[in-house]
């Protein structure tokens, strides 16, 4: 069985941590956290108050009290910088500098 991966450029992630980081995106994003699992990855929206769509992301659970979203390469500096204005009042922190991963797809038979 043959496998083809890709380098997915056009993919970015921008990660959070922190205790209250699910409490913190449940209030600014369209996706349920609380369905949030380390096997279970969550597709929603980041909107503006007038609900004005910011960007379409998937929800990562990366590890307890850290999370990614998987979004457009193009959209993770605007992204990142509307939230920032947000996470100041909860307990957790944005990791906008944490650039260091490469996504990466698989296709192949069965």
């Amino acid at each position: 069985m043959n496998c083809c991966f890709t380098v997915l450029d056009n993919e970015a992630l921008l990660h959070l941590e922190g205790p209250d980081t699910l409490t913190f995106l449940q209030g600014q994003l369209t996706c349920d956290t609380r369905k949030l699992s380390s096997e279970q990855a969550l597709p929603g929206l980041y909107c503006t108050p007038q609900g004005r769509v910011i960007c379409d992301f998937l929800l990562l659970q990366l590890a307890p009290g850290h999370v990614a979203l998987r979004l457009r390469s193009e959209l993770r500096a605007d992204s990142a910088a509307t939230l920032a204005k947000y996470i100041v009042f909860s307990k957790s922190r944005l990791l906008a500098d944490d650039d260091d991963w490469r996504l990466v797809g698989c296709w192949g038979p069965g």
